[in-house]
């Protein structure tokens, strides 16, 4: 009787400590992800996203750091999966600033080709970040690479417009308009690159 007593008790402690470590010892808030991507300890930050994602699916936040763990480990598919989770359900503040994700989300997007996506990305970085010349050279190189050249040219000019010193900006209008054989001003807007940036003549 005591022997089966013991054993009970056992279980029980047991079973205790099994709910306390995996509970109060492992990560269930996001805190501890920021730390972890900062130390660079991706296969911690890997391991702990994971863990809280199986207890909350959508906390949005281990899901972003869980695509930048994917990003450092050249798992770049991966992270664009978890990014389109955030995309859909953060709650942008404090905790995670929409500029930021929109930027990093954009580039990963261009750089695999989902040009879509980034495109609507950095359509919203433009109203988010209206005086920001970038967003809109974005925006109008993916128009461009989709042979919209009115809606391009429109945003290249913007982009030059709010830096007159990005000389890509410039060069990307003045071949826009020697496709439509407006030479003059093709020459202008290229000369204007080539005395920004001499180097990429």
């Amino acid at each position: 009787m005591v022997i089966i007593l013991i054993i009970v008790l056992c279980a029980i402690v047991a079973t205790a400590a099994f709910f306390i470590i995996k509970n109060i010892l492992l990560p269930t808030k996001a805190d501890v992800l920021p730390k972890l991507y900062k130390q660079g300890k991706t296969q911690h930050l890997i391991k702990s996203a994971k863990q809280i994602i199986s207890k909350d699916s959508k906390n949005y936040l281990a899901h972003y750091y869980l695509g930048k763990a994917y990003i450092l480990e050249n798992k770049s598919e991966l992270a664009i999966i978890e990014y389109k989770f955030v995309d859909e359900h953060a709650l942008f503040g404090a905790e995670l600033n929409e500029i930021n994700f929109r930027k990093e989300f954009s580039s990963l997007l261009l750089k695999y080709k989902h040009q879509n996506e980034a495109l609507k990305n950095f359509l919203l970085l433009t109203k988010l970040e209206p005086r920001n010349a970038e967003n809109y050279f974005n925006v109008g190189l993916i128009y461009e690479n989709n042979n919209r050249f009115d809606l391009a040219l429109g945003f290249m000019q913007k982009a030059a417009y709010l830096d007159n010193k990005h000389a890509k900006a410039h060069a990307e209008i003045g071949m826009m308009f020697y496709r439509t054989k407006q030479y003059s001003e093709a020459k202008k807007e290229i000369d204007i690159a080539i005395k920004l940036s001499p180097e990429t003549y």
